[in-house]
């Protein structure tokens, strides 16, 4: 094992030409860096999807590199899962997940999953560059001593390296999509896994069970505002799985109970929603939220907003991340990915020539909800940044950065006082985050 994790590392440390694109020499974490501003800028005071499907029309995006947004989906897959595993695990679906079916169904050709024709085409591609048959998928992760992992083991394995910045050597097709990259887990100097993961069944595996999104998998929980008739105050529910439920998820599943639960609370109907939440195994938390703390939110958004207030609706939608936070940044994440994944397939696309671009309009029209939440949005391009450094700071192969050694000499600030503002917002955002926990 030590031979050939030196044989790996010598891989992993080469400047390697598949990193590079035309317009960009950026390492991971740069580039890392670089998409988020991208993106910042374009959900920048908000988003409107119209707007963005003409700049695709215009081919406003066509400079991208195709390399580059699929390093950058990693990394958001990275958050995903490190930011919901605990969540999953210790908190709300304990015990409630089978991974092995995932694989059954994904080979399943009568059930219909929107990426098939592509992993029929990867399996031909991995087949040729690895001159080994796969008939079909029944793993994610591929250990370079060629004995087969229990599909837990792979997940651990995959989110110990997401947790330690332990991966890299990225692999692309001719087209520039990525399609692997190598992955190890090493701890105290003794190296434990090596090996490589199929990007695209990783990505689909993590959108399954660590998205708490509905169409994408399977949500954790379920938050809503509602006015309460009696009193006259906003009621925030919340509404989770009864430790009850045997039933478990395993992937591409709209008949579970809390994607129909998605469904119910879509009709806006309370009649319909307390009566599904009545003739089934939930757990409903019911927060009253005073007058004052109203008033206070809405200060916060009109700070923000530097508008007047004249769309309830869109007030709660914008505020809802301040009473739950989980939730929201999921939802960011999520559609952050849906949008990457659409530039990815238009650009791909283009280069081999074929026309998905109305199926690609369609997927992006479903993000028209983002329109209304700028606040979240603007916080959490900023988390993003702090996951980013986490991750180099999480690398044990690197050199070590000394915090207290690091020298602020040279460095001033231009204006104190924004700098003040600004932590005063961050730590408002903070706490109220943390109020209806």
């Amino acid at each position: 094992m030590a031979e050939d994790y030196g044989k790996y590392k010598s891989w992993f440390n080469q400047p390697l030409n598949i990193l590079e694109s035309k317009d960009s020499n950026d390492d991971y974490l740069n580039n890392n860096f670089k998409m988020i501003d991208y993106y910042q800028e374009i959900y920048h005071d908000g988003i409107v999807i119209d707007e963005l499907i003409n700049k695709l029309k215009q081919g406003q995006f066509d400079s991208l590199s195709i390399i580059d947004l699929n390093r950058f989906r990693i990394f958001l897959d990275a958050v995903l899962l490190t930011f919901n595993n605990e969540k999953v695990y210790n908190v709300y679906l304990k015990d409630k997940f089978a991974f092995q079916p995932f694989f059954d169904r994904l080979n399943d050709s009568t059930l219909f999953i929107r990426e098939r024709q592509f992993l029929e085409n990867y399996k031909k591609y991995l087949n040729n560059l690895f001159k080994i048959r796969i008939d079909k998928f029944n793993s994610f992760f591929y250990s370079l001593d060629g004995e087969d992992r229990r599909v837990w083991d792979q997940f651990k394995i995959v989110r110990n390296a997401f947790s330690h910045m332990q991966y890299g050597f990225y692999a692309s097709d001719s087209t520039g999509f990525l399609s692997n990259f190598s992955i190890y887990n090493h701890d105290n100097g003794q190296t434990k896994e090596i090996g490589f993961v199929f990007e695209p069944i990783l990505h689909l595996f993590i959108q399954q069970f660590f998205s708490n999104y509905s169409f994408s998998g399977v949500p954790y929980k379920h938050t809503w505002f509602e006015l309460n008739q009696e009193n006259g105050l906003i009621n925030f529910n919340q509404v989770t799985l009864s430790d009850k439920v045997n039933t478990k998820f395993s992937g591409f599943q709209k008949d579970h109970f809390m994607n129909q639960f998605t469904s119910i609370i879509q009709s806006g109907d309370k009649t319909t929603i307390d009566n599904f939440l009545n003739n089934n195994s939930f757990n409903r938390k019911i927060i009253s939220i005073s007058h004052d703390e109203i008033e206070q939110k809405c200060l916060f958004y009109l700070q923000e907003k530097n508008h007047k207030l004249n769309d309830p609706i869109h007030f709660f939608e914008s505020i809802k991340f301040l009473f739950d936070f989980e939730t929201e940044f999921s939802n960011f994440l999520v559609h952050l990915i849906q949008l990457n994944d659409r530039l990815i397939d238009y650009l791909r696309d283009r280069k081999l020539g074929i026309n998905r671009i109305n199926e690609i309009f369609k997927s992006i029209d479903e993000l028209t909800e983002d329109e209304n939440k700028f606040l979240c949005f603007r916080y959490s391009f900023d988390l993003l940044r702090m996951f980013n450094i986490s991750s180099r700071l999480e690398d044990d192969d690197l050199p070590k950065i000394q915090i207290p050694e690091i020298s602020i000499k040279g460095i001033y600030i231009q204006n104190p006082l924004a700098l003040y503002d600004y932590y005063k917002k961050i730590r408002f955002v903070f706490n109220y985050t943390h109020t209806m926990t």
